[in-house]
């Protein structure tokens, strides 16, 4: 398929996510909940991060999707879940290919990952978002390697949200469904993924605020 037709197709799809019910509560920390359900889209579970953050959407999508000078570095000062993050294609001004490295968790059960999406950054009246799905891409051919096993990201995406009268606070609302690849049990996969959103929350909530404390 097109690049840009599933992009376009993925971005629809997280669009109309926000209006499925039967969600489940997998974890909370501070003012952030995760859910879960089973996905449409796979045989396996969706998760959504849910929460609130003391920053405009526009600074909150410059850290989860950093656009200056088309380098994706900075976010790594603070996702410490990640290894890289790079674009290897731009499509267009709004869609790209990016590759990703995962670290490794739970005390090795879980070894480092590699992601290929494609990506698209789409800004609506309240709303400033990415969505991503795997694709096969020739700069990135898949390669056995003792490094990193090839995941496979269903439709997933970050959505920064404005509220009204609040110009200074974004609510969050992430979503992932990621058949990691390898031969994992689907208890470590509902540890794991869970967890890695628990943590993208507590590192960018903390990020944010040494950022405003600063100036």
């Amino acid at each position: 398929m097109d690049f840009k037709i599933l992009a376009a197709i993925t971005a629809d799809k997280l669009f109309n996510y926000h209006n499925l019910d039967g969600w489940k509560i997998a974890k909370k920390i501070d003012n952030a909940t995760i859910y879960f359900k089973q996905s449409l889209d796979y045989d396996g579970n969706i998760y959504k991060l849910e929460c609130q953050l003391n920053a405009p959407p526009e600074i909150v999508f410059e850290y989860v999707f950093p656009q200056k000078h088309n380098d994706m570095s900075f976010r790594l000062t603070w996702d410490k879940n990640l290894e890289m993050l790079e674009k290897i294609e731009i499509i267009d001004k709004d869609t790209f290919i990016t590759r990703a490295y995962v670290k490794g968790g739970l005390m090795g059960l879980l070894s480092p990952r590699e992601f290929v999406d494609v990506t698209k950054i789409t800004k609506r009246d309240n709303v400033i978002c990415f969505t991503s799905h795997s694709v096969t891409h020739d700069k990135c051919p898949l390669q056995n390697s003792n490094s990193y096993i090839r995941g496979f990201n269903y439709p997933c995406g970050i959505f920064c949200f404005s509220i009204p009268n609040e110009p200074n606070k974004t609510r969050m609302v992430k979503f992932i469904q990621a058949d990691l690849g390898g031969r994992l049990h689907n208890s470590i996969i509902h540890a794991a993924l869970p967890s890695n959103l628990a943590n993208f929350y507590s590192n960018l909530n903390k990020a944010l605020l040494q950022r405003f404390v600063m100036t």
